[in-house]
């Protein structure tokens, strides 16, 4: 399911994750698994890292668009850490610096808003200088509709109120600063997603 459809559709770097696999005596927290589902961590990026666990649900919708259909089952058998809000401005400024890559993009936002009009190739250099990686469909959408299957993070009934969309725009007439909305990444942007078998969505 397309989480809130009515979103700005601005490519963008979003939510970054790393899913748990062996870790390593001595690893930083968001290399160790979680405790508790919303635990939260320091990531490598400086952003804030939420464990999402393992789980069963039912991924898709019925009444969506064609690649959203059928609903059908899917279990996430690992565990994964998630980035809580939108990777920043400053956080981009910061990992340009940091790895001497140059800044590609104008920037018209204040720099606690999320970073667009980067390319997809741009963010998988972020994710690989961190140690992170994007998020699956699968691992989006399980972290958004939570166990009770919601809709939207928020419940089952859109409330444009409750996200920065078309119908409400952030304080500048486009996006939110990151974390404005308590529900994850829905500063008004779209995010860059890698399906199942590892391809760009």
């Amino acid at each position: 399911m397309k989480k809130a459809g009515l979103l700005v559709l601005v490519f963008t770097l979003v939510l970054l994750v790393f899913t748990m696999l062996a870790p390593a005596r001595g690893a930083a927290p968001w290399q160790q698994p979680g405790t508790r589902a919303g635990e939260e961590v320091a990531g490598p990026d400086g952003g804030r890292m939420v464990w999402v666990p393992a789980g069963e649900f039912m991924m898709g919708s019925a009444d969506g668009d064609p690649d959203e259909r059928p609903v059908h089952r899917v279990r996430l058998s690992r565990g994964f850490w998630l980035g809580k809000t939108e990777v920043s401005v400053a956080q981009w400024r910061r990992y340009c610096q940091r790895a001497g890559v140059p800044l590609t993009v104008e920037i018209f936002v204040p720099e606690d808003h999320p970073m667009s009009g980067v390319s997809w190739f741009d963010v998988q250099k972020y994710c690989r200088f961190y140690g992170l990686a994007l998020p699956t469909e699968a691992q989006w959408e399980w972290a958004a509709r939570g166990p009770e299957g919601r809709r939207y993070p928020w419940g089952n009934r859109w409330n444009p109120a409750l996200c920065c969309n078309q119908d409400n725009p952030g304080p500048e007439g486009y996006t939110c600063p990151v974390g404005y909305y308590r529900s994850i990444s829905l500063a008004g942007i779209w995010p860059f997603l890698l399906d199942d078998d590892g391809r760009l969505n």
